[in-house]
């Protein structure tokens, strides 16, 4: 286990972890390239996580350096560029990364050669002596975050400060501390365990919950005897989206939070990708540029639409069975129906099972699911973008742009939170939607 100097060290991505032996082998069956020897890990002067190794086994006089220095490459970067990483550090950890893009930062001598690249990230797992019941996490995120907070910490300046975040889901209780720079945060499960990969989706729910980036910089979780550590390559300190809240963020209004993460942790391995991906859009648009935010919140807009609501409610699941395995096999029978044939089949059959994206966005808006003012801004908007002669070019078009836009950012959030629901099985989400409906109507 880490002492808390050395925690405190990477988590201000400060550290520099020294190795006995990092071993850099290049993802190649055959005759790979391979940088052995002693070196470290460490954060440069822009807080990047790198790795430096120096390594007498690979000299300047190396075939394998020379075939690697004069093969070029054109378009995707190829398998035989990365390297797998393993490196022991001086307390035994085993630190790996399996594909390390190595291009720049090696130096090459006739008794041999270092090398320093850059690492995406660095994982570690060991095996403590003892073991605990439970599981347990402690996350670091850089920024400054708006959340529900509800409990005083004492800020070190004499004063207390509403800066902690505490609340339980079931088994498991979450505690949300922001310090000047970054935010702390630490979760214990009395009975189950904490797997770090799930920490990423619980990050992401959090961003898309309270419409801020969060990207952890460092992780470790600890199960049974099992203890792992992931450093993040590169943490963003920006926290800027386009995004909106779809959570209450008043201080002591942890509920809505709560719910909705719980929510959509239940929902993210079913299929919530796509959804993730649109909200990741949002992050470099600014608000200024209201043509490209426009854009964006379109296409996300109408990807939501097809990918979680396109389903006809008419049909009823037997129908909509016949036409799915009806589709299958023409697919599949394709040397024996003409192409033109099959083509159009397709598109007839895939134009009964789904409606329109405006269609089912006015049935959403006539049932109260969304609101109508919305549809009518997302139509509007695209309308608008799909013709240039209808482009802002007086003050009052702005303003109705800038209406429509701020419309749209609002659907999409709705959006998202109906999604969310729709794909969890928690009990919750049946009256959070009641709720929303309520407070349209």
């Amino acid at each position: 286990m880490f002492d808390q100097k050395t925690i405190d060290s990477i988590a201000e991505r400060a550290a520099t972890i020294e190795c006995f032996n990092i071993t850099l082998t290049q993802n190649t069956p055959t005759a790979p390239l391979v940088f052995n020897g002693p070196g470290c890990l460490f954060f440069d002067a822009s807080k990047a996580l790198k790795v430096k190794v120096y390594s007498a086994s690979t000299t300047s006089d190396s075939s394998g350096m020379m075939a690697f220095f004069w093969s070029d490459h054109v378009g995707i970067v190829p398998d035989e560029r990365y390297f797998t990483l393993e490196a022991e550090d001086t307390s035994g950890k085993i630190w790996k990364n399996p594909r390390v893009l190595v291009e720049r930062g090696i130096d090459t001598y006739p008794t041999g050669s270092v090398l320093e690249v850059n690492l995406n990230n660095a994982r570690s797992l060991s095996e403590l002596s003892h073991t605990a019941e439970g599981g347990s996490a402690f996350i670091t995120v850089n920024g400054r975050y708006q959340m529900p907070f509800n409990e005083f910490i004492d800020n070190g300046n004499g004063s207390n400060e509403l800066a902690k975040l505490s609340f339980s889901q079931g088994t498991r209780t979450v505690e949300i501390v922001q310090k000047i720079t970054k935010l702390e945060i630490n979760i214990v499960d009395s009975k189950g365990a904490v797997a770090l990969d799930s920490l990423f989706y619980f990050l992401e729910g959090i961003s898309i919950a309270i419409g801020q980036l969060l990207e952890a910089s460092f992780i470790i979780t600890r199960n049974g005897t099992a203890y792992e550590t992931y450093i993040m390559g590169a943490a963003a300190e920006d926290t800027y989206t386009l995004a909106e809240s779809i959570v209450d963020l008043f201080p002591r209004k942890e509920t809505g939070l709560n719910a909705f993460l719980q929510m959509y942790m239940k929902a993210r391995p079913k299929g919530l990708h796509h959804l993730a991906n649109y909200w990741h859009r949002l992050r470099d648009i600014s608000k200024a540029n209201t043509e490209a935010a426009a854009l964006v919140l379109c296409v996300n807009i109408e990807g939501m639409i097809k990918n979680y609501f396109s389903t006809n409610i008419d049909l009823d699941q037997k129908t909509l069975m016949e036409i799915s395995d009806t589709r299958a096999f023409i697919k599949a029978s394709g040397a024996n129906i003409p192409k033109i044939g099959a083509d159009a089949i397709l598109g007839f059959l895939g134009g009964l099972k789904t409606k329109t994206v405006s269609a089912i966005l006015s049935d959403m808006g006539t049932s109260g699911e969304v609101d109508k003012v919305h549809v009518k801004s997302w139509k509007d908007l695209r309308h608008t973008l799909a013709h240039a002669d209808n482009a802002v070019i007086s003050s009052n078009n702005f303003e109705r742009f800038v209406f429509d836009l701020h419309n749209c950012l609002a659907l999409f959030g709705k959006l998202v939170e109906l999604c969310v629901a729709r794909l969890s099985d928690d009990s919750v989400t049946t009256s959070l939607a009641l709720e929303a409906s309520k407070k349209l109507e």
